[in-house]
C-alpha cells in the first residue's frame, strides 16, 4: 500500500531492532529518507540491513538517550524532519517486593529513558519541523493496563500517553501532530527473553482476534498511517494494536 511518504525525512529513535527496525523498513520501502538512532553499535548493522532494501540510503546515528548534550548534538546535525518516531525504550523488572537500591535505580533509569529521553528527542526535533510535521511515540498496552512486576515500565508508558496529549496541545498551533501507537504483546527479542512463558501464554489467551504473539512487523501500518496525509487531522490520540487484549 502506498502511503504517500516518498522523500519524507524520517527519524526513528530506537530503530536498531525489533519494532523500531521494522518501522524503519516500512518507511524505507515507502521511499522515505530514513535515519535511525540508538545507543548501541548495532544501529550500524541495522543501517546495513536497511540499505540492502530498495529506496534511499538510510543513515545511522549513535547516541545515549539519557545524555541531554549527546541528544542535542545529534539532532543539530540533522536537516528537515518530517516525521519523528520515538520508539526507544527499555522493559526491565521492578518487583514491588524489592526495596533495594538497585531496584530504585532501575525504576528511575527506566523513566529517564522511556519518558525523559524521548521527550527531549521531541524537543530537539521540533525546530527541524514545519507545518505538517508528525511525532509518533511508541507506548504500550502496559500504559493502559499495568503490568505485574513492571511498575516502572507501566509508569513510564502511562507517562508517554500523558505526554502525547500535552505535546499535541503545545505543538498543534505549529501544525505538528503528536500521536502514539500502543503495541500489544509481541514476539520481540526483549519480550521473548524477559517474559516467562506463562505470561506469554496468558497474553495470547486474552487476545480475541487471531490469538498469538504479534510479529513486530504487524505494527508498522499504524505508524505509516499516522505519518500519512490520511491522518492529517489526528492528534493527541493512541492506536492500540493488540488483537483485542485491552478490550477484555
Amino acid at each position: 500500500m502506498d502511503f504517500g511518504l516518498k522523500d519524507r525525512q524520517v527519524v526513528i529513535v530506537g530503530g536498531n531492532r525489533g519494532i523500531g527496525l521494522e518501522i524503519a523498513k516500512g518507511f524505507q520501502l515507502q521511499g522515505s529518507k530514513v535515519t535511525i538512532t540508538s545507543e548501541h553499535p548495532s544501529v550500524f548493522e541495522a543501517q546495513a540491513t536497511l540499505n540492502a532494501l530498495p529506496g534511499l540510503k538510510a543513515e545511522a546515528i549513535q547516541f545515549d538517550l539519557t545524555d541531554r548534550e549527546q541528544v542535542s548534538a545529534a539532532f543539530a546535525k540533522l536537516g528537515q524532519i518530517d516525521v519523528l518516531v520515538n520508539n526507544s525504550g527499555v522493559f526491565w523488572d521492578t518487583p514491588s517486593n524489592d526495596r533495594s537500591a538497585k531496584n530504585y535505580d532501575v525504576f528511575a533509569k527506566q523513566l529517564m529513558i522511556n519518558v525523559v529521553g524521548t521527550w527531549w528527542c521531541a524537543m530537539e526535533a521540533v525546530p527541524h519541523m514545519k507545518d505538517g510535521g508528525r511525532i509518533i511515540f511508541t507506548a504500550s498496552i502496559s500504559g493502559r493496563l499495568g503490568s505485574p512486576n513492571h511498575s516502572g515500565y507501566a509508569a513510564s508508558k502511562h507517562g508517554v500517553l500523558g505526554m502525547v496529549k500535552s505535546l499535541a496541545k503545545d505543538l498543534g498551533p505549529l501544525g505538528i501532530s503528536v500521536n502514539a501507537v500502543c503495541p500489544g504483546s509481541s514476539a520481540t527479542e526483549t519480550n521473548l527473553h524477559s517474559l516467562p512463558l506463562a505470561r506469554q501464554e496468558l497474553a495470547v489467551r486474552n487476545m480475541v482476534l487471531h490469538p498469538g504473539l504479534l510479529d513486530p512487523a504487524d505494527h508498522v501500518g499504524s505508524y505509516l498511517f499516522l505519518a500519512s496525509a490520511a491522518a492529517a487531522h489526528i492528534t493527541g490520540q493512541t492506536i492500540t494494536v493488540d488483537r483485542g487484549q485491552t478490550c477484555i
